[in-house]
Order: structure tokens, then C-alpha cells, then sequence
């Protein structure tokens, strides 16, 4: 059996379709990624930048995957190898564009040309 453990700040919850029934991941976050930025437009928005490092992920466990931010999953599979991180895709918003739910988790891989 495969645990998964959310590391959002915001509970996680998966609607597929009316079918099935929602799967809910309560938040156990949040873990926090930096960023050193190097040039920021006035209203906020980062135009070059790099990420630094993670600060409370846990180390992989086996049978044990974690859901993180997209960025995150990115960053840590570039740059540390980790396979064993999910984020959330397909989001589904309400009428004032707050995040509800989402349609699967997905797993960040390298292509196999990249080695």
C-alpha cells in the first residue's frame, strides 16, 4: 500500500468525476521553497530568478509519496532526483476563482532523452 501524505498548507481534494467520490488529503504543511530573485517587476512578478532549496521535505520513505507544489516537484526532481512527489492538476475553481479541487495528482518525470 502506497501512503501519501499532503504537505500543502491547503487540504487536497480529488474529484475525478459524479461517479466517484471525492479523495480528500488534509494539509500537513506547508513546506517552503525559496527563490533567490534577481529582477521583480513593481506589481510582484518575478522576471529572472532561481530556486535555492526546500526547507521541510522529508527525506523519500519508502512506500511513501508526497504532494507538494508543482515548482517544488520540479525543482526537487532537477535538482535532487526525487521521484517519490505529486502535485495537483486540472484545478477546479468556484465562481470567484478559489481553487476547490483538483482532477488527479500527477508525479513530475525527466523526459528520457535528458538521462
Amino acid at each position: 500500500m502506497i501512503n501519501i501524505i499532503n504537505l500543502l498548507k491547503d487540504d487536497v481534494v480529488v474529484y475525478v468525476n459524479d461517479n466517484v467520490e471525492p479523495a480528500v488529503f488534509k494539509a500537513q504543511g506547508p513546506i517552503q521553497t525559496r527563490m533567490k530573485t534577481e529582477d521583480v517587476t513593481k506589481n510582484g512578478i518575478v522576471k529572472k530568478g532561481y530556486w535555492t532549496h526546500t526547507r521541510g521535505l522529508p527525506s523519500p520513505t519508502e512506500d511513501t509519496l508526497y504532494i507538494v507544489s508543482s515548482l517544488t516537484a520540479m525543482f526537487e526532481l532537477l535538482q535532487n532526483s526525487r521521484t517519490d512527489l505529486l502535485f495537483p492538476w486540472g484545478l477546479i475553481r468556484n465562481n470567484q476563482t478559489q481553487v476547490m479541487a483538483c482532477r488527479a495528482l500527477v508525479r513530475a518525470e525527466t523526459h528520457p532523452d535528458q538521462g
